[in-house]
């Protein structure tokens, strides 16, 4: 996404820059903790002889905030920022940025007051019925806190490197477009064969079994268990009217499903309801025989050894050896527990292991089965023509293969160098054979100008990746920002 935002960085500014540095005016985008003020510094970094103040970082964030915002109907969160480093890919692109001018310096490329002017004015966002509005523009850099001046050395900077990229961007050559349009839109006449698989010859003994599963025993482990001992309450009886249970229905109704995962009327989870009804008004009294059991009033009365899958543990955040649990629902009732022992997973004993074994075993023996199965059919099976493929052909074997088979065929094919070849399924492989290839694809003249525009911007992203590989060591890079405040 970053990487699209830096191919189309000059439509996004002034248009996405104006907007979202109006958002700084109301408070910094998803800081939180940080806190910039603690720098003797007005700066987060300096780049040669270049400094990047704390307002272009704040400028930076809230300009890639506010657009990513913008593209998931704004429910991008300050925590998802949080968690992707948002602030780190700011300060990153500003000292790309910045790497860049110090090179353009070197270089000589300026831009002038009257390249600015010529930007300001030919811009859309600045029109009004067509004609450059100079009460527009005031407007616009008023409603965003912005002065003037500030705008238009910002519009400055991307001038500036809009220029150095165009002098060193490189335009792809005769050979490298014929090289990828060959790739894209090569067409291979193929004829192919499916050769099905009888598993029923697959067979192992317990020696292979074993020998299988001491090689592979580190994978075969029992499950994660804790022992616990625990104090049931049970539900008091209590008669309880369908009003009171109605209410208590209508406010959790949400919780009442069945197997399809629809709602349930009031009738058909009547049991349910009642049962934790009442689970929810012996509460008290199982928060009351919690503080006994804890002060040794009343002893536990049930021993039980559990895994992660049982919903007491899901229940149980934070357990502690030797510590007691407040109660949890269970078996319509609440159970107080104390953890007394965690059994970490162990290796199991071959015949614990011997099932799971022997299903990855079969597994193991019937993959290697097949592509021998497959080997030994190339050039040795009848094949069906199925006429001209292409990487976009659409599925043309007549009901052979499913368009999810087809699509891992026409992958496999054009990934190998081979006239022939396999692709393994389920319980078949399938053969296929190259007759014939041609560049004479109907698609290619339709998507060859956006070919060229792609290949263009691989091969120039690739050279501004590696030059500013090469100026790092040049330009001194000092980071006074290292992430949640400013050194």
């Amino acid at each position: 996404m970053i990487n699209w935002m830096q191919k189309h960085k000059k439509s996004l500014i002034p248009t996405v820059w104006i907007s979202t540095i109006a958002f700084v005016g109301a408070g910094f985008v998803g800081w939180g903790a940080y806190d910039l003020n603690k720098s003797r510094s007005t700066s987060v970094a300096k780049v040669g002889d270049t400094a990047i103040s704390i307002k272009e970082f704040q400028n930076k964030y809230s300009e890639v905030y506010n657009y990513l915002k913008s593209i998931s109907d704004g429910k991008f969160t300050d925590e998802q920022a949080k968690k992707m480093h948002l602030d780190e890919m700011a300060i990153n692109a500003l000292i790309q940025d910045a790497i860049l001018l110090n090179f353009a310096k070197d270089l000589g490329i300026n831009a002038s007051d009257e390249e600015v002017a010529r930007e300001i004015i030919n811009s859309d966002n600045f029109k009004t019925d067509g004609k450059f509005s100079k009460k527009l523009y005031e407007n616009a850099m008023k409603n965003a806190g912005l002065s003037q001046n500030e705008y238009e050395k910002e519009l400055k900077k991307v001038i500036i490197l809009d220029k150095l990229k165009k002098a060193i961007s490189i335009k792809p050559n005769a050979d490298d477009i014929e090289m990828l349009t060959a790739s894209e839109f090569m067409q291979d006449k193929v004829e192919i064969a499916i050769v099905d698989q009888n598993v029923s010859t697959i067979t192992f003994n317990d020696d292979e079994l074993k020998d299988f599963w001491e090689k592979n025993k580190s994978k075969y482990l029992t499950q994660k268990t804790y022992e616990m001992d625990a104090y049931f309450v049970e539900p008091e009886n209590k008669n309880v009217d369908e009003k009171t249970l109605r209410e208590f229905f209508e406010k959790n109704r949400d919780l009442y499903r069945n197997e399809n995962d629809k709602l349930m009327s009031f009738e058909e989870a009547n049991a349910s309801v009642l049962n934790d009804y009442l689970t929810d008004f012996n509460k008290d009294e199982a928060i009351k025989k919690y503080l006994d059991v804890k002060k040794g009033k009343i002893f536990t009365n049930e021993k039980l050894v559990l895994n992660d899958n049982d919903e007491i543990i899901k229940n149980l955040q934070n357990m502690k050896i030797g510590e007691f649990n407040k109660p949890v629902k269970y078996k319509n009732g609440n159970l107080i527990t104390k953890l007394t022992k965690i059994n970490e997973p162990q290796i199991m004993e071959f015949d614990a292991a011997k099932k799971l074994a022997g299903s990855d075993l079969f597994k193991a023996k019937k993959a290697e089965d097949l592509k021998k199965l497959a080997e030994n059919s190339l050039g040795k099976v009848a094949m069906k023509d199925i006429g001209f493929v292409s990487k976009a052909s659409e599925n043309t074997t007549n009901g052979i293969l499913s368009n999810e088979e087809f699509a891992k065929f026409i992958g496999s094919l054009f990934a190998s160098d081979k006239q022939d070849g396999y692709v393994l399924y389920d319980n078949k492989a399938l053969i296929y054979k190259i007759t014939s290839q041609t560049l004479d694809n109907p698609m290619s003249a339709k998507y060859i100008s956006a070919l060229e525009s792609s290949l263009s911007k691989l091969i120039n992203t690739k050279l501004q990746e590696d030059l500013i590989s090469v100026l790092q060591k040049r330009y001194e890079i000092q980071r006074y920002y290292k992430g949640g405040g400013v050194e």
